[in-house]
C-alpha cells in the first residue's frame, strides 16, 4: 500500500517536472525569437516581458481589446488565462544572451560590469 502511494507521488512529481521543463523550453524559444526579430529588446527586459505577456493574453482571450484590466486580472486569478512567469522570461533572456553573443545588446557589458561590482561589494 505504502509502496503504491509513494510510486504515485513520484510519478506525479516527474510529470510535473517534465511539464515545467517543457514550458520553460517553449518560453525560452519565444524569447530567443523575439531577441532575433526585435534587437531593441536585447537591452530592455521589461519591454520583452510586456510583449511576452501581451502575446499570451492575445492568444488566450478572444477580443482582448473589449476587456478591461479588472476583468483580465479576474481571469488570471481564476486560472482561466495563463501568462508566463516574469522570472522565467528574465532568466531565459539572461541565459540566451550568455549563450549567444550575437543576441546581446549594447548594454550587456555594462550590466556584467555592474554585477561584478555588486558581487565584490557584497563579499567585503
Amino acid at each position: 500500500m505504502l509502496q503504491s502511494y509513494l510510486y504515485h507521488i513520484l510519478k506525479t512529481q516527474i510529470t510535473y517536472i517534465n511539464m515545467k521543463k517543457e514550458t520553460y523550453l517553449i518560453i525560452k524559444n519565444e524569447v530567443k525569437q523575439l531577441l532575433i526579430d526585435y534587437p531593441d529588446l536585447r537591452d530592455n527586459k521589461n519591454k520583452l516581458v510586456w510583449i511576452m505577456i501581451n502575446n499570451e493574453l492575445i492568444k488566450s482571450i478572444p477580443n482582448l481589446d473589449k476587456y478591461n484590466y479588472i476583468t483580465i486580472m479576474e481571469l488570471l486569478e481564476q486560472g482561466q488565462v495563463y501568462v508566463p512567469d516574469f522570472e522565467t522570461i528574465r532568466r531565459s533572456w539572461q541565459k540566451i544572451q550568455e549563450e549567444n553573443p550575437h543576441l546581446r545588446g549594447k548594454d550587456y557589458l555594462k550590466r556584467q560590469h555592474k554585477a561584478e561590482e555588486v558581487k565584490q561589494y557584497i563579499n567585503k
